[in-house]
């Protein structure tokens, strides 16, 4: 009988292709608190990344010190523009979008780097952002869309940074599985949770708009699809674009998403998440779509825009222009050029069908029917 190969314990099995470590950048309080979440649940082969997270988070949290010590009074005296607010599922079109919105020259966004770095950025992005790209891969490993520390990015991870509730924590233990979906749509969620993720998205708010003075500011986080309520709550005159896509198309982009992230960024790896994360993805779209078909109609007229993928996909253009007008973002043909000239540097890239069995195309269909009918796409 032969022996068992030995097995490297400090060798990593990772999905996809290389991204960053996204915990660096944590401030000891925060990254105690995620490590505690997960009972301290790590394997070897995440030790070096753990440990480089460890050390650096001393700093992370002087410059965060001495970045309110520098800028908290300019920020709390910011006056935020009604923002305007990309929504839709995960895989759905939504960074595409948000990076068209991006090209309007009266816009601005959070940063892969700004969220990443969170706490400091107003202090040290202009003098040390520089040394953030080499560790940066030249494309994204769920979808080859083109990366740089400038990239329009998810606040959500800024969040998240920022010791915020986000059912992206899970992120950091994919064996247990999902445990903070409560910050989706706060259904769960208790009053103190509830609040301190609404001053924390002020904080991050008004410092986005400090370092961008006088334009209004485009953010993109899925699960902001269920928080409609609480954004017109803290912005009253925000403007929303929503962006839909075949259920079919979005089933295997997502499960694709999540597995690539436990892996990348689980702190116990591999991720072994094939027991819940399925039935997660099923679950989730639906619990999202609860709470934005509830709170849709507290959007007043002239300030929601809902388009779909494949409009977008066929006609870039004509459906940024659409939502301009219907969103109530002004006049469109100033940004028309910038837009056109952003398409244009893009490769031609046509994603590649995920084949699906007949047992998940059958659940899809049956969990996801509300969606289905909701926005027009055949069974």
């Amino acid at each position: 009988m032969s022996e068992p190969k030995f097995r490297n314990p400090f060798r990593a099995e990772r999905l996809g292709g290389y991204m960053p470590f996204f915990w660096y950048g944590s401030r000891w309080r925060t990254w105690s608190r995620i490590l505690k979440s997960g009972n301290y649940d790590i394997t070897l082969n995440r030790l070096p990344n753990i440990i480089g997270v460890t050390a650096m988070s001393p700093l992370a949290f002087i410059v965060d010190g001495l970045t309110q010590r520098a800028f908290n009074e300019a920020a709390a005296a910011t006056e935020i523009l009604p923002p305007v607010f990309v929504l839709g599922h995960w895989r759905s079109g939504t960074t595409f979008l948000h990076n068209l919105l991006a090209c309007d020259a009266t816009h601005a966004y959070p940063t892969l780097y700004q969220c990443t770095f969170a706490g400091g950025f107003p202090l040290i992005e202009k003098r040390s952002g520089w040394m953030m790209t080499p560790f940066l891969p030249a494309k994204r490993p769920m979808d080859s869309v083109p990366l740089d520390r400038n990239v329009p990015f998810e606040d959500e991870f800024a969040m998240m940074k920022r010791d915020a509730g986000s059912p992206y924590l899970d992120l950091a233990f994919p064996r247990h599985g999902p445990k903070h979906t409560r910050f989706l749509d706060f259904e769960g969620a208790t009053e103190e949770e509830r609040q301190n993720w609404e001053e924390t998205l002020i904080w991050l708010m008004q410092r986005f708009q400090l370092v961008n003075p006088g334009k209004r500011l485009v953010l993109k986080s899925p699960p902001h699809t269920a928080r409609v309520a609480t954004l017109l709550k803290l912005f009253p005159d925000a403007r929303f674009i929503h962006i839909c896509r075949n259920p079919y198309e979005i089933y295997p982009s997502t499960l694709k998403l999540w597995r690539v992230l436990n892996s990348r960024l689980g702190l116990h790896n591999p991720a072994r998440d094939e027991g819940w994360l399925p039935d997660y993805v099923l679950s989730t779209l639906p619990r999202m779509y609860r709470a934005y078909d509830r709170d849709r109609h507290l959007i007043p007229d002239g300030r929601l825009a809902e388009v779909t993928y494949e409009d977008l996909s066929r006609d870039p253009v004509g459906t940024v222009a659409f939502a301009y007008e219907k969103a109530g973002l002004g006049d469109f043909a100033a940004t028309r050029p910038a837009v056109e000239t952003y398409l244009a540097t893009l490769d031609e890239h046509e994603p590649k069908p995920v084949p699906l069995s007949v047992a998940e195309r059958a659940a899809i269909a049956e969990r996801w029917g509300a969606y289905f009918d909701r926005f027009g796409y055949a069974r």
